[in-house]
């Protein structure tokens, strides 16, 4: 029997040792599934043995393990797979769920399941308990006791006594050392592996990992009215200025108040220190509601740009946000000069040329150079309250886009073209390079895109696009 237990130990520990050599040589993680979402293809309680593998290398199909963001895992089927650049992003789906999982699943690599054992993941999920591992610590206890005891009353072990007795041709017994050696060796032999096993058992457990078929079947509700709601963002339509002293200024935010759901804002102030140094609050008992916002004149750069943002939450619901809403402010030229509180209408733009329909190359050179003037590319005419409007543009033919002091068309489409501004009127410079007929030259796709920028960041853009034929 002790031979029998000494066996079975050895057998369990080489095929620990093999196991655990695999995992750490060639990258396996055995899974323990706990649902059964992928059932009748993976039952609960199998184990699987799973290979990681890059994104690039994932396909429709496989069953898969990845991380969820909870921290836990999940292992099913791809449904759908998207290639981006570094990553891929997943649409996993049980084998037997209706519907693909919720949310995609984005991924630089993941664990592809190579084969599966049925109801082993059972025995290797209670052995890795508490009470497993006390188990396995007795189990190991006893073979080291059966090693170093010996038979009971302490004689040979049988083979020994077989070995010492065996008589010589002269008829006398001859007593040796070689059972013992025999002995030693036996003991010398199983306990390394003994050791070994233990060692790869615990990185096996390390490695291993439980995982989630979840079941993602959509319920079907009946009965009740459901409701959407959408965070309000508070407009930023008033900022008003407070008479203040050479020792304070600033301006108050106000919007009306909400009253169909209690709000929260988080504001935060850059461009100036505020007074006291915290970030101001918002009182949403007062309507309308009203945000505060104090500076110390001697303390901030004179006409400095002041950014205040505020996102509007539910109370007690810190993710739930509304899109943040910006007002933005100029401190005084001195101590003694008020803020100046932004205006906020973009500049209104318009373009002369060219318009929007498609013609000929000809045609397009003629009708350009005729509405703008001296043979020039676009034109327009463009105004706004605050002053200080910069307009800039940017053709592009194809694929390349036009350079302002070349002759042809670049893949450089990053860079805008600078134009020129007499009172309303804008457009572009009116060097040999840009005429109508080199910026118009051959039949194509082309697009502009103008921009105006006000001297508060208010921005207006306008894109057209159209097709020239040959003629």
């Amino acid at each position: 029997m002790r031979q029998t237990v000494l066996t079975v130990g050895a057998v369990a520990g080489l095929l620990c040792i093999v196991v655990t050599l695999a995992a750490l040589l060639f990258g396996l993680r055995p899974l323990v599934f706990m649902s059964g979402s992928m059932s009748p293809t993976i039952g609960t309680g199998a184990l699987a043995i799973s290979h990681q593998v890059p994104a690039r290398d994932l396909e429709r199909g496989q069953i898969v393990s990845v991380p969820t963001p909870a921290g836990a895992r999940v292992t099913h089927r791809i449904h759908a797979v998207e290639r981006v650049p570094g990553a891929a992003i997943l649409r996993l789906k049980g084998d037997a769920n209706k519907v693909v999982d919720a949310a995609p699943y984005r991924v630089t690599h993941a664990d592809v399941v190579l084969f599966h054992l049925p109801w082993v993941g059972y025995a290797v999920g209670w052995l890795t308990s508490p009470a497993g591992m006390a188990l396995l610590g007795a189990y190991a206890a006893f073979l080291l006791s059966v090693l170093l005891r010996g038979p009971a009353g302490g004689g040979p072990w049988p083979d020994e006594r077989r070995s010492d007795e065996r008589r010589p041709a002269g008829g006398h017994r001859r007593r040796g050392r070689t059972p013992w050696r025999r002995r030693a060796g036996r003991s010398g032999a199983v306990v390394p592996l003994l050791v070994v096993a233990a060692v790869s058992g615990l990185v096996l457990q390390h490695r291993s990992a439980s995982t989630l078929a979840s079941w993602t079947d959509a319920p079907s509700v009946t009965g009740t009215t459901q409701q959407a709601y959408t965070v309000p963002s508070p407009p930023n339509t008033t900022c008003t200025v407070v008479p203040g002293t050479t020792s304070l200024r600033g301006v108050d935010l106000t919007w009306p108040r909400v009253t169909a759901v209690p709000l929260t804002y988080d504001v935060t102030v850059s461009g100036v220190t505020t007074t006291p140094p915290t970030a101001p609050t918002v009182d949403s008992s007062l309507d309308p509601n009203t945000l505060s916002v104090r500076y110390d004149p001697s303390a901030v750069a004179a006409d400095a740009m002041v950014t205040v943002t505020a996102v509007a939450r539910p109370t007690g619901v810190a993710s739930w946000t509304a899109p943040p809403t910006t007002w933005k402010f100029l401190t005084g030229h001195n101590q003694s000069s008020q803020p100046v509180c932004q205006e906020i209408d973009p500049p209104v733009l318009t373009v002369t040329a060219p318009t929007s329909t498609s013609t000929t190359v000809s045609a397009m050179q003629t009708a350009v150079s005729t509405a703008c003037t001296k043979k020039r590319i676009t034109c327009g005419t463009v105004s706004d309250a605050s002053g200080g409007v910069v307009v800039q543009f940017r053709l592009q033919k194809d694929a390349q886009c036009w350079q302002d002091t070349t002759t042809s068309y670049t893949g450089d489409c990053t860079s805008w073209q600078p134009s020129i501004a007499a009172g309303t009127a804008w457009f572009n410079t009116a060097s040999s390079n840009n005429l109508a007929d080199r910026a118009y030259p051959s039949a194509g796709a082309y697009t502009l895109t103008v921009r105006a920028t006000d001297s508060w960041g208010n921005v207006s853009t306008i894109v057209r696009s159209f097709t020239l034929t040959a003629g």
